[in-house]
């Protein structure tokens, strides 16, 4: 009994010790993925390719880091290279 008993002691003991040695592992918050897209392209056509107007709205990287939603107005057949979005 005293041996089963001794045994338990150094087995906590044991456990205490090393568990209090243990640090607690800061996690990142709020980490951002982000990537930023060289090249966006946009083509436009119509059936039977009849002329026709769109309103095209897209995002490009602005000058603070963000994306700007930009609105143009193209008439079709087109193809439009948008630079630098950010995604």
């Amino acid at each position: 009994m005293k041996k089963i008993f001794s045994l338990q002691l150094c087995v906590w003991l044991f456990l205490t010790i090393l568990f209090s040695q243990c640090t607690k592992v800061d996690l990142e918050e709020g980490v951002r993925k982000t990537t930023i897209l060289r090249h966006n392209y946009i083509a436009i056509t119509t059936k039977d390719d009849i002329p026709g107007e769109v309103e095209v709205h897209y995002s490009i990287l602005g000058n603070n880091g963000q994306n700007e939603v930009k609105t143009e107005r193209f008439h079709t057949n087109i193809a439009a290279n948008r630079k630098y979005i950010h995604v």
